[in-house]
């Protein structure tokens, strides 16, 4: 058996220090308010890397299209008086009960009636 000269991770490409995943955690962990200077330091103490403000700035850009989606869906043919964006926790069950994070929006029409139009 011969032993290749160079290795390939096929999980992690080259040009990056981590996967796909983390990469949209990182951008996910910005979006519910951590600093970059905290993601650094969570990240550096946790998994011995550091995260640069560029890094978390291109892992935003990977969830762009998804939001400018959610940004631009269309939301009935009720008419808004005022919409309201903001992130909470959620308690989500999966393999385990872990928080996640969630973008919320909360609509109130020109009757005056409350309600939640989207949540991602």
């Amino acid at each position: 058996m011969t032993v290749p000269d160079v290795f390939s991770s096929q999980v992690v490409p080259a040009s990056k220090r981590y996967d796909a995943a983390t990469e949209k955690d990182i951008a996910l962990l910005n979006l519910a308010g951590l600093s970059t200077r905290m993601l650094g330091q969570l990240r550096s103490s946790l998994l011995g890397v550091r995260v640069s403000a560029q890094e978390v700035s291109n892992a935003l850009h990977t969830i762009a299209s998804a939001a400018k989606s959610f940004l631009s869906r269309p939301l009935g043919d009720r008419k808004w008086m005022y919409l309201y964006i903001d992130g909470t926790n959620f308690r989500v069950r999966r393999s385990t009960v872990d928080f996640e994070p969630t973008l919320v929006v909360l609509g109130v029409d020109e009757s005056g009636k409350k309600s939640v139009p989207s949540m991602v």
